[in-house]
């Protein structure tokens, strides 16, 4: 029974475990510094989640505090907390964001981001990874798409792989040539010009032979004749 009831209880603190993530960050808005840099807190819990006291750090060579969250502020289940910021305090040439709730327990930390150029495009987290994608700001975030278009260039890069690899593997056709000179073409033709003298001649010993045969016959009918 004892067993059981540990049980329980570790399943019902679990469900209670903050799982609230830095979801989105805009370091470098499309309108410069006339923008507005944000981040976005997503809660992926069915629950909803208090985050009053809870404060939002960036960090390049030493960590700042930029954002306290008010009492009363609550993360909806699976809904967005927008954090916008009042000046343009994110680096561009490289930042990153802690989220601390109000015991100071780091709850989430980003990886070191950079954004150069004035875009519509922003940090997304996308699982094991920061991907840089199209603003969904209060939205699902585009890791989806970017796996498609990552699956298409993969597949154009082979297909054009394997078309290069079968051009390079191809015995290329050798057109083979052909020199006719006027020495090759005498000799074929004293080739059939001894070809017919050999029938002419042999055409003539065959006539010589049947004369010598009918002349031979007569000599001796005639002979025969006289005997009698």
């Amino acid at each position: 029974m004892k067993k059981f009831a540990i049980i329980f209880m570790f399943i019902f603190l679990l469900s209670f475990i903050s799982a609230v993530r830095i979801n989105e960050i805009e370091i470098n808005p499309e309108d410069g510094k006339e923008g507005t840099e944000w981040i976005e807190i997503y809660n992926e819990n069915r629950e909803d989640i208090d985050v009053s006291g809870w404060k939002v750090y960036d960090g390049l060579a030493s960590e700042k505090e930029r954002f306290v969250f008010p009492e009363g502020s609550v993360i909806e289940g699976k809904e967005f907390f927008i954090v916008e910021f009042s000046d343009t305090i994110l680096n561009n040439g490289g930042d990153y964001i802690i989220l601390y709730n109000s015991l100071g327990k780091e709850i989430d930390k980003s990886k070191k981001l950079e954004d150069q150029e004035y875009s519509e495009e922003t940090w997304q987290y996308c699982g094991r990874d920061w991907e840089f994608l199209d603003e969904t700001k209060e939205n699902k975030n585009d890791c989806d798409k970017k796996e498609e278009t990552i699956n298409e260039k993969d597949y154009e890069e082979e297909f054009i792989e394997n078309q290069t690899q079968d051009n390079i593997t191809k015995e290329p056709i050798m057109l083979k040539e052909i020199n006719l000179n006027s020495e090759e073409i005498e000799v074929k033709n004293d080739g059939k010009d001894l070809k017919n003298n050999y029938s002419i001649y042999g055409l003539i010993v065959f006539c010589v032979l049947i004369a010598a045969l009918f002349i031979f016959r007569n000599k001796r009918y005639n002979k025969n004749e006289f005997d009698k």
